[in-house]
């Protein structure tokens, strides 16, 4: 289990085209991805789950992955959500 903490750049908002944007870049990676806000944990390759977390500009998330390649897939996510 890999995990790291992040920030939602305050020029982006996941509202449907990032918020599906970030999913595919998930989707892509074999580990099981999970983005965690207010200890609520959500299965980060669900566009549903993604929408229902509401993320705005500087709000604080984990992002964490437990899989093959989790290191690669929490780095990169945390990279698109940080601008």
């Amino acid at each position: 289990m890999y995990s790291k903490d992040a920030e939602i750049a305050k020029t982006l908002e996941l509202s449907a085209k990032p918020a599906s944007d970030f999913v595919n870049a998930a989707k892509k990676y074999r580990s099981d991805i999970y983005i965690v806000n207010k200890q609520v944990q959500v299965n980060a390759k669900s566009i549903l789950a993604v929408l229902a977390c509401a993320l705005r500009p500087g709000t604080k998330v984990s992002l964490k992955a437990e899989g093959p390649d989790e290191v690669e897939a929490v780095n990169k996510l945390c990279e698109i959500i940080q601008g």
